[in-house]
């Protein structure tokens, strides 16, 4: 017959007189140390694509913008100043965002308050001169009376001067007349103040 006793220690003995000692998770117990409850390390636990976004910020755009993360884990670049907001992250890069900075108006209107605006000739948009101007550019090139109604004509005039009216064919050969009559009076002028004679061939 077998006997066995556990020691005081935790050991098994057997009728061969071998020692058995249980299974060695206790010495870990002991030391107050369970695996089960080992914390991960938290820094490892953010996310590749939160770091990629984190170097981002060293761009000076960002001085511009709020990073922002949202529900799906995915980024935004939100403009302080218009609000706007971007495709931000590891891929998106920050091209799109120096260019809005460019062309944000507040954000220019806040450079202006700050450093003051530059002083510059910008010339008032006048429609009248604007239309003799272009009826001498009928004249002097032969252009189609039409052209004032060409499709493309008002686009491209448009996108220069929202403001600019175009006028009917009908109007820019009265507009191109009366030109052609006040640059013939500045001729004959110009000839009355010549004191000798000449012949125009």
């Amino acid at each position: 017959m077998e006997t066995h006793g556990m020691g005081s220690h935790g050991a098994v003995g057997s009728s061969d007189g071998t020692v058995e000692r249980e299974n060695s998770s206790l010495n870990i117990y002991s030391e107050g140390v369970c695996p089960n409850l080992i914390q991960p390390n938290l820094e490892e636990a953010v996310s590749a694509e939160s770091l990629h976004a984190n170097r981002k910020l060293r761009s000076s755009v960002w001085k511009e913008f709020e990073l922002t993360m949202l529900d799906d884990g995915t980024y935004k670049a939100i403009c302080k100043h218009c609000k706007k907001d971007f495709v931000a992250g590891n891929r998106a890069g920050t091209s799109h965002l120096k260019y809005h900075t460019g062309v944000c108006p507040k954000i220019q209107l806040s450079k202006r308050k700050k450093f003051g605006s530059p002083k510059l000739d910008i010339p008032i948009f006048d429609q009248q001169r604007s239309r003799d101007d272009f009826s001498r550019m009928v004249l002097a090139h032969d252009y189609s009376l039409n052209m004032s109604e060409h499709y493309y004509t008002r686009i491209f005039l448009y996108n220069l001067q929202p403001s600019f009216k175009l006028v009917h064919r009908t109007t820019l050969k009265d507009d191109c007349m009366r030109i052609y009559d006040e640059e013939k009076l500045k001729v004959y002028q110009l000839f009355e103040k010549q004191s000798c004679r000449f012949v125009l061939l």
